[in-house]
């Protein structure tokens, strides 16, 4: 016998509220108010900036008794402080790590990177539009967290790299620059803004090439077994951006 496409569907309904079930009783069990103490996560400058503000504050509502502090480093940083135990985890872009094998991690977002330009460029109406295209015209370089890395492995794995107008650590600066039409930039849709500080818009579009995801995740050392406070925020954190979309 085989499920018929509706019975498939139920299945996975099924999965999911036992699985809501399975996770309602175990916090009742675990009630966030018994876990206290303090709490060391690690951000890296542009998680800073676009997820720790909403994570912070529905951390605390939630585990009222737990003392978070977030703290602000480059990603070797904190790794290095997570096996010196000066992090107990860390949340970071998880595409850019080295690989340690005394780290673990979990990606709990994939942002996709796509092509920003202003709203009259007509690039916005091409077809078959390639990184081969974009390397006749002017790119606004982000210089942040380790983003130069990034686009130099993407653009020369084709054997290309952008035509830099203008590179600057500020992404409110690479953002106004593209709205005001003085070049187009490729970044993820974590960080993109529709409008620019001046009110100009920016339009986005996805292009022929495949372009690496920016991956999101925690990071913690590995340790057995795992304190229960960890694994409670980062459970809080996998089901906070699964929420949010």
């Amino acid at each position: 016998m085989n499920l018929t496409e509706a019975g498939e569907r139920f299945v996975l309904k099924a999965q999911g509220i036992l699985a809501g079930v399975e996770e309602a009783v175990e916090e009742l069990r675990h009630s966030p108010e018994d876990l206290s103490g303090r709490v060391r996560i690690g951000v890296t400058e542009t998680i800073s900036a676009y997820l720790i503000p909403m994570l912070v504050s529905s951390l605390s509502r939630h585990f009222p008794n737990l003392q978070i502090e977030m703290i602000e480093r480059d990603r070797t940083s904190i790794e290095k402080g997570l096996l010196a135990q000066e992090f107990d985890l860390a949340f970071i872009l998880v595409s850019n790590m080295e690989g340690r094998h005394e780290l673990e991690y979990e990606t709990m977002l994939r942002s996709p990177r796509r092509l920003w330009l202003h709203s009259e460029n007509p690039l916005q109406y091409r077809e078959g539009l390639t990184l081969g295209d974009i390397a006749q015209t002017d790119f606004i370089l982000l210089d942040m967290d380790e983003h130069v890395s990034t686009v130099k492995r993407y653009w020369g794995a084709r054997g290309l790299e952008p035509k830099v107008h203008f590179s600057s650590r500020s992404l409110e600066a690479v953002r106004s620059l593209v709205a005001l039409g003085q070049g187009v930039t490729i970044l993820s849709d974590l960080v993109y803004r529709p409008i620019s500080l001046e009110g100009r818009r920016i339009i986005r579009r996805d292009l022929d090439d495949t372009l690496p995801t920016m991956d999101v995740g925690c990071v913690w050392k590995k340790q057995e077994p795992q304190p229960r406070v960890i694994g409670a925020v980062i459970d809080f954190i996998r089901r906070s951006i699964s929420e949010s979309g």
